[in-house]
């Protein structure tokens, strides 16, 4: 589980530019090494086959993806990987309180190039409910959040999340839909720096998506216990 410093606040996320104080670490996590390094390459190995016949597309068809490969995963060649996909489920619903009845959409999987990015977004409310996760495998990145003016948000308000190889991020409540979220390119120097100075070098990169199934409009800014 993840180790908060004595004011409660993650070493992966950087709240500092955040202008909203309604954002918090109760709609903002990121669990660090949720799987094994054993774990993540098997993993690797058999998205590796369902990738291997697509080639990296220049952009999404709705432009947000550039340099992409991706794949629906409905169901697990290799037992094991069924199990972790199922473990990640459980670690998503227990750090949020959440029935383990919950039902998910099929894992969505996003083959990143190194020179690949994705750009600012919102998901829409219609394709899924209140809550997005992300394993990341292979290469560390930085995610960052930007208040949403549509809905509202003040586009200063910026938070940006540390995701390493095997860690997890949640995203539920205001930093769902009311935040544009994004993964940075690579600099053209191939890095960039995190708050301690320390560098964040960023390859070829992995991820799982889990998203619930969409729930009726007024459940959905509950899926975030804001209690807890």
């Amino acid at each position: 589980m993840i180790t908060l410093s004595a004011s409660g606040e993650s070493p992966f996320i950087d709240f500092s530019n955040c202008r909203d104080n309604t954002l918090d670490s109760s709609s903002i996590r990121v669990l660090p090494d949720v799987i094994t390094i054993e774990e993540e390459a098997r993993l690797v190995a058999e998205l590796e086959g369902n990738m291997r016949r697509r080639r990296y597309v220049a952009n999404h068809w709705d432009s947000v993806i550039e340099r992409y490969r991706e794949v629906e995963k409905r169901t697990w060649i290799d037992p094991p990987n069924a199990k972790i996909a199922q473990r990640i489920k459980d670690v998503i619903l227990q750090t949020l309180h959440k029935p383990l009845t919950t039902r998910f959409l099929p894992v969505h999987v996003i083959d990143l190039a190194e020179d690949g990015f994705i750009k600012p977004h919102v998901d829409s409310s219609k394709f899924s409910g209140g809550l997005v996760c992300g394993l990341s495998l292979c290469s560390s990145a930085i995610m960052q959040l930007k208040g949403d003016v549509e809905q509202g948000q003040n586009p200063d308000s910026i938070v940006r999340l540390l995701l390493r190889p095997r860690s997890l991020y949640i995203l539920c409540g205001n930093a769902r839909y009311r935040y544009a979220h994004e993964i940075l390119a690579t600099r053209p120097e191939g890095e960039e720096r995190w708050v301690d100075g320390r560098r964040v070098e960023r390859s070829r990169r992995l991820s799982l998506i889990f998203r619930d199934e969409r729930e009726d409009q007024g459940k959905r800014e509950e899926a975030c216990e804001t209690d807890i």
